[in-house]
């Protein structure tokens, strides 16, 4: 398969072409021939500058390089000067020509000279050298072109009346934009910045300050000391006309308080209209980018942008590179495509009046739990979990309650089907934020959870509860496991209560009688795994799974031995049937593991299909129906669908069930080849296609978890999903069915979980980075041919010790295959990380061989995203900081900051990729950036982005925010 064939996408997807993006800064150099005089003569003549009077030589006393310019006049009654090429400006613009000089015996200036289309000088602006004799210094002189300038030019001038000589080095030409001294650069003079007025307080509320600074040497410092008086400072007035787009942007560096900025609009007579915007910082210690789009209202002639601290504020914060600028791109929403039943546990029960029911707790705002039907799949009863965004721990009591464990709230809610809505109890332990297990005592109706992060076991007494408070009724017990962070899953057998915890796993049990708790050995086949999860007591015996990797076993209730089941899915076991029979997932998604209780063996049955996940099953009977004859095995996934699986006749059966959908959460999104998006749900995983020519969405593949990682090649997309670092294949163009999407393999042997980072290479093999289990440090690079049978992949381990592998990009050199790749100092939850910083590398696949691996930028704890340029170059994106590289030694070339850098835990967020023509495309703090490789120019195309798809074919960017999706037209770039 050739390289052409494949588009990679990881988290993201880019690949492009386009023209004008706004300068790096709103202080971009303009390109001056020969600023420092560095070039040797030609023909006695300095390039880039004639000399229309006076003498020159150069000299090897510079303050930038090796050489400047003496500019020499030995006569009194004749100047002496040099004019520098033309330079291209705009009218519109603020400009800043900034000059070292070494004042020798005399005094000197500064023109800028400006001439229109047909190289006619209009008029010229003049500065008067600035320092002491004898002293490097700098000079600046702001200007902006008068109307009909199409050029300037710099002269740099001794007077007539003066005799001596002056050194000059460094000359820039600095683009402010469209709003007066932008970043600052011109100091306060005569108390007030040139520019700027003060709005509101007073000139001691500001100062230009060289403290922060995201470009060129100074910002402007706000000290706003009162709590009871505003501090603004306001640009002069920027020329603008009704329905203009435009874009109003600023660094912000906030270290206490609220720094804002407004963006003022005003018609001919100077009143202000009643539009106008603001936008807030929230970032703190570190540079933003804040950025308001406006249009301009009707009878709008100009623009002020106001920096601003309220009056009910005490703020400090830093301000630079203020730019107005014109609109790009345009978005459009694409609505809500996704929806779906998302559920992380549900269970079936008869009720204690005979009904068969299944209880399904999902995510939304607020979380909900409904009741179903178990036969048929139909919604009886339903209730909102206020304070909650979802739940794990759910049990039925003997009474019929059901009791429910909040997610984020860490609250405990009762619901008794039939009297209204569920009751938010409380929060059994304080500071903990999940429930993440519940299990009831038949026979005294108490209530048995575990939690989250600090991993306890508590009980709660509806008895105590109904005649004292619920504080009284609640026994917080600790830790079970010393350390553990979560207790993953709860269950009572008789008079025991037993805990599997995490992030290793560990079995704990709780004696009733004697309050008292004591750890239990787990099997050796499970030891070393991240989770005691499943937790389920069936006759006779105590089923767990470890997860991960997913195994199972069973331990005899009476007399504590184990029996080592195998592989398993889970996630809990079924009770046991009238034979005795214990079930629980396989292995793989389309076989069942068989446990005899009466003789401890294991057997397997296939599925005629396979299936996502078991949560809590129950036997129940579905009468006249000769498909289901006696007991019927009967669960829900997570996305609420309902089985039916009869031991007796081998058929299985999936029903829609009627559990309200909740628009779902958008995690994943790539652009196919034929122009479709495709998409992928947050937990509960999937893959569904949006064609944005009929905005219709087709949902395929629910069996494939949460999508990390996309490779395609015409109509073949190749999936990397959560959990166990699986690996689908799936044909596009074929019917969605059993064997399609095709599971090639997983990682779970390796201990990984995540599979971050996924690339193709050109000779048609792919490459997969991963992030490892739960509590685990250390990821893995596995290498394979899809097409082969298996497609078993070579893995390596990450170029890092300890850090995981979370990008991907490869590159052909001299015949040769490398992968190029960025990592992250995170592993798995609840890990704790050995490194500082994330690393970038390149490695040899055929051997796993490191070539360099380096560290570009300390503290910046991993690179997700990682590209080779138009240039030739690599390109790392961390989570605010973008590095080019040399590809050879790994040697950084230049540095752009883009966003805040990120101390939370990464491994996405951010990715980046070379359209080949010059221009990066970069994901990283929730902005989608277009980047000039020539000069680090930025265009921010849209904010507050999770996830971006590029399909360059359509001149489309695709961005999902949480459960909308809406498009950019980037034609314009």
């Amino acid at each position: 398969m050739a390289l052409a064939a494949i588009t990679t996408v990881v988290s993201a997807i880019f690949v492009a072409g386009g023209p004008a993006i706004a300068p790096a800064s709103a202080e971009a150099p303009l390109a001056v021939a020969n600023p420092s005089f560095e070039s040797a003569l030609v023909g006695g003549a300095i390039p880039g500058w004639t000399q229309p009077y006076g003498t020159f030589s150069l000299s090897s006393d510079a303050s930038a390089g090796a050489t400047s310019v003496e500019l020499v006049d030995t006569n009194a009654t004749a100047a002496a000067g040099l004019l520098s090429a033309p330079i291209a400006v705009t009218p519109s613009h603020n400009y800043r020509m900034v000059v070292d000089s070494r004042r020798i015996d005399t005094i000197g200036n500064a023109y800028m000279r400006y001439f229109d289309a047909n190289n006619t000088l209009i008029s010229s602006s003049v500065v008067q050298l600035s320092g002491s004799v004898g002293v490097w210094s700098t000079t600046t002189l702001a200007f902006r072109p008068p109307a009909g300038t199409v050029s300037a030019s710099v002269l740099l001038y001794i007077g007539a009346a003066q005799v001596g000589s002056i050194r000059f080095d460094n000359v820039r030409i600095l683009d402010d934009g469209r709003v007066a001294n932008s970043g600052f650069e011109t100091p306060l003079s005569a108390g007030a910045i040139p520019g700027w007025s003060v709005a509101y307080g007073s000139i001691s509320d500001f100062q230009t300050s060289g403290a922060q600074k995201l470009t060129g040497g100074a910002s402007l410092r706000m000290l706003d000391g009162s709590s009871s008086a505003a501090s603004g400072l306001i640009s002069d007035s920027v020329a603008v006309a009704a329905g203009d787009r435009l874009r109003v942007n600023a660094g912000v560096y906030r270290i206490s308080g609220a720094p804002a900025m407004y963006v003022r609009f005003y018609n001919a007579s100077g009143a202000q209209l009643a539009n106008q915007s603001v936008g807030y910082s929230t970032v703190q210690n570190s540079w933003d980018s804040l950025a308001i789009d406006v249009v301009a209202p009707a009878s709008a002639v100009s623009l002020r942008v106001l920096l601003y601290s309220a009056s009910t504020s005490v703020t400090e914060a830093f301000f630079d590179d203020v730019s107005v600028s014109s609109q790009l791109t345009e978005e459009t929403s694409a609505g809500v495509p996704l929806s779906t039943v998302n559920s992380a546990i549900s269970l079936v029960t008869t009720t204690s009046g005979g009904d068969q029911v299944a209880y399904v707790a999902s995510y939304g705002s607020p979380a909900r739990i409904s009741q179903i039907d178990a036969v048929t799949g139909e919604l009886l009863q339903i209730s909102p979990l206020p304070g909650s965004g979802g739940a794990w721990g759910l049990a039925v009591g003997p009474d019929d309650s059901v009791y429910i464990g909040g997610l984020s709230s860490g609250q405990l809610y009762r619901w008794v089907p039939g009297s209204g809505n569920a009751v938010q109890l409380g929060a059994p332990v304080a500071g903990e934020t999940y429930i993440n297990a519940l299990s009831v005592d038949p026979a005294t109706g108490v209530v048995y959870g575990g939690t989250f992060p600090n991993g306890h076991l508590f009980a709660y007494d509806p008895a105590i509860d109904a005649t004292g408070s619920f504080a009284s009724a609640v026994t917080d017990y600790g830790q079970p496991i010393s350390g553990a962070t979560y207790v993953r899953s709860v269950e009572v057998a008789g008079s025991k209560v037993f805990a599997g915890t995490a992030t290793n796993a560990g079995l704990a049990v709780l004696d009733i009688p004697t309050q008292s708790v004591s750890p239990v050995s787990l099997p050796s086949a499970l030891t070393g795994s991240a989770f005691a999860y499943g937790l389920t007591a069936a006759g006779g015996y105590l089923f767990v799974r470890a997860e991960t990797p997913g195994k199972a076993a069973a331990m005899k209730l009476d007399t504590g031995a184990w029996t080592v089941l195998g592989d398993s899915l889970g996630l809990f076991a079924s009770p046991a049937n009238d034979d005795g029979d214990v079930y629980l997932l396989g292995g793989d998604n389309s076989t069942l593991l068989v446990f005899d209780t009466a003789t401890a063996t294991t057997t397997t049955v296939a599925l005629p299909d396979g299936v996502m996940t078991m949560r809590k099953p129950a036997w129940i009977e579905i009468t006249g129906d000769a498909d289901y004859p006696g007991q019927t095995l009967t669960w829900l996934n997570t996305i609420g669908q309902l089985h039916h699986f009869s031991p007796d006749t081998g058929e299985l059966r999936v029903l829609e069930t009627e559990v309200p959908q909740e628009p779902a959460t958008i995690h994943g999104a790539s652009a196919t080849p034929d122009g479709d998006v495709l998409l992928s749900k947050y937990v509960s995983g999937g893959v569904s296609s949006y064609d944005p020519v009929t905005a219709s969405v087709t949902n395929y593949a629910s069996k494939v978890g949460q999508v990390e990682g996309w490779v395609h090649a015409g109509s073949t997309t190749w999936m990397s999903s959560y959990t166990k670092a699986s690996v689908w294949e799936f044909d596009r163009a074929a019917a969605n069915t059993g064997s399609n999407p095709a599971k090639l393999f997983d990682l779970e042997s390796e201990d990984q979980d995540r599979p971050m980072a996924f690339t193709g290479l050109a000779d048609g093999r792919l490459a997969v980075g991963t992030v490892p289990v739960y509590g685990a440090l250390g990821g893995t690079i596995a290498v394979f041919d899809p097409s082969a049978t298996p497609a078993a992949p070579t893995v390596y381990p990450a170029p890092t010790a300890d850090h995981s592998v979370v990008a991907l990009t490869s590159r052909s050199e001299s015949g040769s295959e490398y992968l190029y790749g960025g990592t992250s100092i995170d592993g798995g939850l609840g890990s704790v990380p050995t490194g500082v910083s994330g690393t970038v590398f390149k490695l040899d696949p055929a051997d796993g061989s490191v070539v360099w691996s380096v560290a570009p930028v300390s503290g910046e704890r991993a690179f997700p995203g990682v590209t080779i340029g138009s240039n030739g170059n690599l390109w790392a994106i961390g989570t605010g900081t973008l590095v080019e590289l040399d590809p050879s030694t790994g040697a950084t070339l230049r540095t752009r900051q883009l966003a805040p850098v990120s101390t939370a835990i990464t491994w996405i967020g951010s990715s980046i990729s070379s359209d080949g023509a010059g221009k990066l495309f970069v994901h990283a703090g929730k902005r989608l950036f277009a980047v000039n490789e020539s000069d680090l120019g930025v265009y921010t195309v849209a904010t507050g982005v999770d996830v971006v798809a590029m399909d360059f074919l359509n001149d489309r960017a695709w961005l999902a925010r949480n459960t909308a999706l809406s498009w950019v037209d980037i034609s314009a770039l």
